[in-house]
C-alpha cells in the first residue's frame, strides 16, 4: 500500500491564488522503499483566470526568459493547447489517487518539495472552485526539510538519478520521491547498525555510546515527521 504522495506543480505565480499549468504526482512507500506510478496534467491558463487564479508578471517574465527557453518550450504549449479547467485537473487527480493502491485518503501522506509553494497553492486553486483537497492539512509534509535532517544525520546520502526532464511536474515529483525514499532508508540502515551495537554491548560495565541515544531520539522525530509514529 502507498501510504505517500509526492506533490509538484508548474505555476505561473509563487503564492496561492496563481494559476498553474500543471500538475505532477508520484505514489511512494517510505517503509517499503517503493515509488510507483506518476500523474500528470496541463491546465489551460484562460481557464484559470476564469476561475479567479491569477497570473504573475514576474513569472511570467521568468518564463519568458532565455535561460528558461527549453523549459518553455515543453510547458507553455502544453498548457495552451490544453482545455483542461483547474475542477477537471483536480477530478483527474483525485481520480488516480482513488485508482492506485493507496491509503484511505484519510491516512494519505501528502508530500511537496518546500512548504509553502506546491500544497498551498494547489489548495487555494481547489478552493477557488469550490473543491477541497482530500488529505488532512495534517498530513501534508514538506521534503525539503525532511531532506535536509536525513542530510544532517547520515555522512553519506545516496545517489539519486535527477529528472531527465526539465519542468516536468510528473519527473520532478517522482525524483522527489525517489530521493526522499533513499535518504529515508539510507536513515535507518545507519539506525540499525547502532542498534546492533547497542545489543553486543555489555553495558553493565560500559555506558551505551553517545550516538546510541541519539540515535534513537532521531529515529523517534522522523518516524513522527514521516507520519509513522
Amino acid at each position: 500500500m502507498y501510504g505517500n504522495m509526492m506533490l509538484d506543480l508548474e505555476t505561473l505565480g509563487k503564492r496561492a491564488g496563481c494559476a498553474v499549468l500543471s500538475i505532477g504526482a508520484c505514489m511512494f512507500d517510505m517503509v517499503g522503499d517503493r515509488v510507483g506510478p506518476t500523474f500528470e496534467v496541463y491546465i489551460n491558463s484562460v481557464e484559470s483566470l476564469n476561475a479567479g487564479l491569477t497570473i504573475d508578471p514576474e513569472t511570467l517574465a521568468w518564463w519568458l526568459t532565455p535561460e528558461q527557453a527549453e523549459a518553455a518550450r515543453m510547458v507553455l504549449p502544453k498548457a495552451a493547447a490544453s482545455t483542461v479547467s483547474p475542477a477537471q485537473a483536480l477530478r483527474a487527480l483525485f481520480a488516480w489517487m482513488d485508482s492506485q493502491e493507496a491509503a484511505p485518503r484519510a491516512g494519505l501522506y501528502a508530500w511537496s518539495r518546500g512548504a509553502n509553494f506546491d500544497l498551498p497553492i494547489i489548495g487555494a486553486m481547489a478552493a477557488a472552485v469550490g473543491m477541497e483537497v482530500p488529505w488532512p492539512f495534517y498530513n501534508e509534509r514538506c521534503q525539503r526539510t525532511m531532506m535536509a535532517w536525513y542530510t544532517w544525520e547520515v555522512a553519506k546520502m545516496p545517489k539519486v538519478a535527477p529528472a531527465t526532464l526539465k519542468h516536468s511536474a510528473a519527473a520532478d515529483a517522482d525524483y522527489q520521491a525517489r530521493a526522499l525514499v533513499a535518504a529515508h532508508q539510507a536513515y535507518y540502515s545507519k539506525v540499525s547498525q547502532y542498534a546492533v551495537a547497542e545489543v553486543t554491548q555489555d553495558v553493565t560495565r560500559d555506558p551505551p555510546p553517545e550516538p546510541v541515544r541519539v540515535a534513537k531520539a532521531g529515529e523517534v522525530i522522523g518516524r513522527a515527521a514521516c507520519g509513522e509514529g
